[in-house]
């Protein structure tokens, strides 16, 4: 099963990130065709979307609200060395660029395959507007277009986080492959995040 995930994975990164700039649907809401439900991450009520589009671009993104205030969470989703071992794969994070506004990041990841181990190096462009929004985009790769945004907002007890992703492969990719690959990527390293303090610090129990 850890071969076929660590192929899925290769897959999905190697086959599928990055194309033709996708129109900004991700961005709107709803999104058309949306399908949406309800996931219990440890303790937390996650509302998962999706939707497939044409010329096989999908959206994926998940709301969710933690136990912290927005500054509190906005220094906690900025920290981008300390986000990366929490993404399952990611082994190493670099900020290569720096502004108050934008960041340029290399992420390093390891797949493990039937032949081995392989390492990946992508890099992303984020810009950000503290503490409300921030949107990344992967550069420089030849197969896909990806990226996405983060929007933070007070809620009651916490801080509401609406994450939206839209990619678009230029090579033939299942659409059921890349939102499998994409759900299990988003939700395994929600559920690491929020068990990590400081937003891990308090429990915070699901809705009745």
């Amino acid at each position: 099963m850890r071969s076929c995930r660590a192929l899925a994975r290769l897959g999905l990164v190697c086959s599928g990130l990055m194309a033709a700039a996708p129109a900004e649907e991700y961005l709107a809401r709803p999104w058309p065709r949306e399908r949406a439900r309800h996931i219990e991450v440890g303790r937390t009520d996650v509302v998962w979307r999706e939707a497939t589009l044409k010329h096989r671009q999908i959206l994926a993104g998940a709301d969710f609200t933690v136990p912290s205030d927005v500054a509190t969470t906005w220094s906690a989703l900025t920290d981008y060395r300390a986000l990366g071992p929490l993404t399952p794969g990611v082994t190493r994070v670099e900020l290569l660029e720096e502004t108050p506004t934008r960041r340029l990041v290399q992420v390093t990841i390891a797949l493990r395959t039937l032949f081995g181990t392989r390492t990946l190096q992508l890099r992303y462009a984020i810009d950000q507007e503290p503490p409300r929004w921030v949107t990344f985009r992967l550069l420089e790769n030849p197969f896909v277009d990806y990226r996405g945004r983060v929007e933070l907002t007070a809620a009651d007890g916490g801080t509401r986080l609406a994450l939206a992703t839209a990619l678009h492969p230029r090579v033939a990719i299942p659409s059921w492959l890349l939102l499998w690959v994409e759900r299990h990527v988003v939700l395994g390293g929600i559920r690491t995040w929020l068990t990590t303090p400081p937003i891990g610090a308090t429990p915070r129990q699901a809705p009745a």
